[in-house]
Parts: C-alpha cells; structure tokens; sequence
C-alpha cells in the first residue's frame, strides 16, 4: 500500500511542476498526518515485544548497518550533492517517508530534497524486498500479507480509541516537543494503545490507502513554485 503514497505524491509533484494550484489546505493536511500517524502506531503490538528478544541478530546488524550508512550518506548529500547539514542529516537518516518529511519541514531542511533522497530510498526497498525475503527466509512476501488478512477487523470500541488516538496525540506530541508532533503524536500514543491490548482489531486496507494518497497529495504539493 506503500505504492499509494508513491503514486499520489508522484501525481501531484508532476502537476505542481507544471505550474497547476495543487495546494492542500492545512486543516486537511494535519489530519492526514495524524490519521497516519495513528495507522503507523497499529504496527505495535505485545506479540512484538514478546517475539523482539527472537530478532537480536538482525536488530544489532541492523543497528551496525545504520551507523555505517547515515554518516556514509550524510558525507555524500553534502559534498557531492552539495545541501546544507541538516537537509543532508535528515536525508541521510532511515525512516518513514511522511515522518521524515515533516521533521524536515520542522527543522528548516529542504522539504524538496529529503522528500527526492527518501523516495528512491523506499523505491529501493520496494523493488528489492520481495526477491531478498524469498531468497533469505524461503518464503513469499504474500504470506505475511495473508497473516495480516486473518486478523479480525476493527469494531467499534477499537475505532473510538483509534479516532481517540487521532485527537490526543497531536497535542501530547506538543507537550512533549517532539519533532513533527502531529504525526510523531499520534504514533505515539496509538503504539501504546496497542501494546497495552486496548486495540486489537485490523484497520482496512481502503482506509490506508486513502490516508496515504492524502499524505502523497500534501507531499506532492511542497514542489509546488
């Protein structure tokens, strides 16, 4: 579903770039972004914690993976591409496409360049994730959708405190002073819903991807000028 936001970012970005008023309003953005913060929070759950002490190998190689390449990217953002530190730092740093952009924006990055540098990043991963979990683990990337298919959807109790999430988390993330709040927010506190079985219901697909092409619109738009 990841495409969805790739698709609509690449839409709009293409209609910004030929002059069209593709501009979001705000309001709509900044719901955009706590809805997907709050959809992003879905992926914590207590079977994570209870399965992370199963995945020390990867997480310390992915930990020593990470300390390699961000300062390797950050030297090759600044001086062969030329941006300034924090435009480089923050493009030079893994994380997810919405989050990343909207830290870039809080700081004073190049919105245009972090959001060019992360897109061939996911673009990357898309295309060769498939191949590397056949070939590493034996098995389709289509198994773990289907495992995400069985999990019962959703009722109401579960969109209450998911809508919940979405409200409050905007303003913890303020109190807090986190970067991005509104999104960073709203993860937050629905990781923890989460994790403490508050919620154990599967959000729909439709919904996610209709977050995303709202997040892929507000992207598109910053190449706008």
């Amino acid at each position: 579903l990841g495409l969805w936001l790739l698709g609509a970012m690449l839409c709009v970005m293409i209609a910004a770039v030929l002059g069209v008023n593709v501009r979001l309003p705000q309001p709509l953005r900044n719901l955009g972004m706590a809805t997907l913060g709050t959809l992003v929070g879905t992926g914590f759950n207590i079977s994570l914690i209870e399965r992370i002490t199963d995945w020390w190998p990867s997480i310390i190689l992915m930990m020593i993976m990470v300390v390699l390449m961000v300062p390797a990217a950050y030297v090759v953002f600044r001086r062969v591409a030329k941006w300034d530190r924090v435009t480089s730092m923050i493009a030079a740093v893994p994380g997810g496409f919405g989050s990343m952009v909207l830290i870039a924006e809080d700081v004073g990055a190049d919105v245009r360049s972090v959001s060019i540098a992360h897109m061939f990043r996911i673009i990357v991963v898309i295309m060769m994730m498939p191949v590397l979990v056949q070939w590493f683990a034996g098995s389709s990337v289509d198994i773990a959708v289907a495992n995400e298919a069985k999990r019962i959807p959703a009722d109401l109790r579960d969109w209450g405190i998911l809508v919940l999430c979405a409200i409050t988390g905007p303003f913890i993330g303020r109190a807090l002073r986190l970067p991005a709040s509104v999104i960073l927010g709203a993860m937050l506190v629905s990781a923890v819903a989460h994790m403490a079985g508050l919620v154990t219901g599967r959000v729909p697909p439709e919904v996610v991807a209709i977050v995303q092409v709202v997040t892929g619109t507000w992207l598109g738009a910053r190449f706008a000028g």
